[in-house]
Parts: structure tokens; C-alpha cells; sequence
């Protein structure tokens, strides 16, 4: 009978590789949970006190009594930190391939969980390997960029990136008057904008939101793009109210 979950050594490994990624939002508040069968994916519970509460992501461990879950209330976890444990389970989904496991995104069954995964072995190719090295690789480039747009294959392939993780992408002109929010230098533009859009401004889309952002980012550095994530700015791109702005571009 073929094993259904990988050794704790595989694990750790993968786990490691994926957390050796630079998140693009910057937070570090997701934990794993080992659940029967998989690995759950939460928010931690932050102790900072220099941190208020209402800022403060009310995801709790599993089974942890007397505290409630977004889910129960409807209340969001902050944003950004939804955002960065979606980027965090894209990372993790791709470090497992490269060790030869496949890692499926499934709805949560344990309380204060945004996400699990269940696995299946699956050969390692080539290419999940390479994918693993480039996210690996990936920075945020918040240099000034050249005002060159994106050509149409490349501006698709990003698109599809996006496309791939259930998350709307447009790709759009970027705005003079955005320059300064996006770290654009003295001449020179800033490159195209990518608007990533959900149906809905929930945990699960945003969820999606900061997996789909991770595989943009992904997808530029391997078509030799500057890309970084704005998600800072809302509603200021076009008619759509975006999750996340990427900048991609060339670097000046």
C-alpha cells in the first residue's frame, strides 16, 4: 500500500525550502498544524501587546476553548496577513512537488484553520524542481522601473499565473499620478500593473488572493521580470476594487 503522507524528515525538508521564499507581504504570523492525514495552515496567535487588538489576527490553534474564528462571526482576519498565508501555502503546495509529493488545498475541517492539505505521492519532474528554485529565488524589486510595458505574451503568462489560482487578473497602464506610491524613480515609469480581484472581500478569497499574487511573482522571475506586490493600494487602479496590485516590469 503506497504511503499517503510524507516522512516527518520530507516534512521538515519542504517545509524548510518553501520557508526560505520571501513572502511578498512581509508577515510571518502563519503556522502548519500536523492533522490526521495532512497539515492545517493558521494564523498565529500574536502576543505583541504593542499591537492592538483590533489589528491583532484573531485565527486561534485548533480546539483552543473560550476564543472564536473569523468564520463564526464573519469578522476578517487582517488582510495582509491572510494575504501573506496564501502566498505561504502557494510556496508550500510547489516545495512539496519538488519532493515528489502532491499537496491538495482543501477546505479546513479543524476550528481556526485557514487551509489543509492532503498528499499523494507523485513522481517529481523536472519542472517542479526548477519552479521550487525559482521561488526560491524570488525577490521584491521596488527599484525604479523602465516605462516600458509589458509585451502581450508576457503580460498573459502573468495573467494566467493569476487565472490559475481562481483569481481575476487585468493587466492595465500604470498611472503618473501613482508613481510615488509605487517607488517610482525621477523619469522613469513604473512599469505595467497587474490588478488581482476577488468576487468577494472574504478570508478564502483573499486567500487566494496571496497564493495567486505568489505564483505572479513566480511567473516573472522566471520570464526575467522585476515584479513586486502593492497591497497597499486599493481602489485606485481602473474600475475594480483589487486585493492586490503587482508592479512587473524591467528594473531601471
Amino acid at each position: 500500500m503506497a504511503q499517503e503522507f510524507p516522512e516527518s524528515t520530507t516534512v521538515r525538508a519542504a517545509l524548510g525550502v518553501a520557508g526560505r521564499t520571501q513572502n511578498p507581504f512581509g508577515a510571518a504570523g502563519w503556522r502548519w498544524d500536523p492533522l490526521p492525514g495532512g497539515l492545517g495552515l493558521r494564523i498565529a496567535d500574536f502576543q505583541d501587546e504593542t499591537i492592538s487588538a483590533t489589528e491583532r489576527p484573531r485565527l486561534r490553534l485548533a480546539g483552543t476553548q473560550h476564543r472564536t474564528t473569523p468564520q463564526e462571526h464573519g469578522e476578517p482576519a487582517p488582510e495582509t496577513a491572510v494575504l501573506a498565508a496564501g502566498a505561504a501555502l502557494h510556496a508550500a503546495v510547489l516545495a512539496f512537488a519538488a519532493f515528489g509529493w502532491h499537496a491538495a488545498v482543501r477546505e479546513p475541517r479543524a476550528r481556526g484553520h485557514l487551509a489543509a492539505l492532503a498528499f499523494s505521492p507523485r513522481a517529481a519532474e523536472p519542472s517542479d524542481i526548477d519552479r521550487a528554485a525559482a521561488l526560491v529565488r524570488c525577490r521584491a524589486d521596488r527599484r525604479p522601473y523602465l516605462g516600458w510595458a509589458l509585451r502581450p505574451d508576457q503580460a498573459d503568462a502573468l495573467t494566467a499565473a493569476a487565472e490559475a489560482m481562481a483569481v481575476t487578473a487585468v493587466v492595465v497602464p500604470a498611472r503618473a499620478a501613482l508613481v510615488p506610491a509605487l517607488g517610482g524613480g525621477r523619469s522613469e515609469g513604473p512599469g505595467s500593473l497587474l490588478v488581482l480581484s476577488t468576487p468577494r472581500a472574504t478570508v478564502a478569497d483573499r486567500l487566494r488572493a496571496g497564493a495567486a499574487t505568489s505564483a505572479v511573482l513566480l511567473a516573472a522571475t522566471t520570464l526575467g521580470l522585476s515584479a513586486c506586490a502593492l497591497p497597499q493600494v486599493r481602489a485606485a487602479v481602473g474600475p475594480v476594487a483589487p486585493e492586490v496590485v503587482v508592479r512587473a516590469g524591467v528594473a531601471a
